[in-house]
């Protein structure tokens, strides 16, 4: 069986932390779509079609980048889990991307909810 340093055993952390931040993402982009379905029904005006179908891409492609970091990470927690000796240092440099993307990602996701709601505010 293998036996993980602590190093691997940090970054597996860290991963699985990733993980339940990705999950809760997830679902609240899936709410803010369902939100704006919901705001939508019944308005017709070319302004609001345009924002709404902004928003609507956005959240598409939030949903396509959160796939993506997750099975990024899900590679990277297999490769922990299969690895009889100390990580490459490719891998190493793989998780400080990721770290990067994620809070890029975050900070991106955030501004995008804030948009949205005053966008929605002011319907």
């Amino acid at each position: 069986m293998n036996t993980l340093t602590q190093n691997e055993y940090h970054l597996e952390a860290e991963y699985k932390r990733w993980e339940i931040l990705l999950s809760s993402l997830k679902n609240e982009n899936t709410f803010l779509m369902l939100k704006l379905s919901e705001v939508l029904d019944g308005r017709v005006g070319k302004e609001f079609i345009l924002k709404a179908e902004y928003f609507q891409n956005e959240f598409i492609a939030k949903d396509e980048n959160i796939k993506d970091m997750e099975n990024d990470i899900k590679a990277e927690l297999k490769l922990i889990n299969n690895t009889k000796d100390k990580l490459p240092i490719k891998n190493l440099l793989k998780h400080e991307k990721l770290k990067n993307e994620i809070k890029y990602f975050e900070r991106n996701f955030s501004n995008l909810k804030t948009e949205f709601d005053i966008s929605i505010a002011r319907c």
